[in-house]
């Protein structure tokens, strides 16, 4: 699978850390939701730290939609 469309994206700042939430559609194919969801964490964290300078404590990934292909 891959994503479809990002629907939200929350921030919540603390102190020099930052917390994300994020709900997807998602697409199905031949990667499992699970994996697209650990890809776009793990993505989503470095080019936070790349482009901001600050740590991502956490990033809750929600899939709100499934799309067709």
């Amino acid at each position: 699978g891959h994503v479809g469309k990002v629907l939200q994206v929350r921030v919540r700042p603390e102190e020099d850390q930052l917390s994300m939430g994020i709900d997807l559609g998602i697409i199905p194919g031949a990667r499992s939701f699970t994996e697209v969801a650990r890809q776009v964490r793990q993505r989503v964290v470095t080019s936070v730290r790349y482009f901001s300078g600050l740590e991502v404590r956490q990033v809750d990934i929600q899939i709100s939609e499934v799309l067709s292909a």
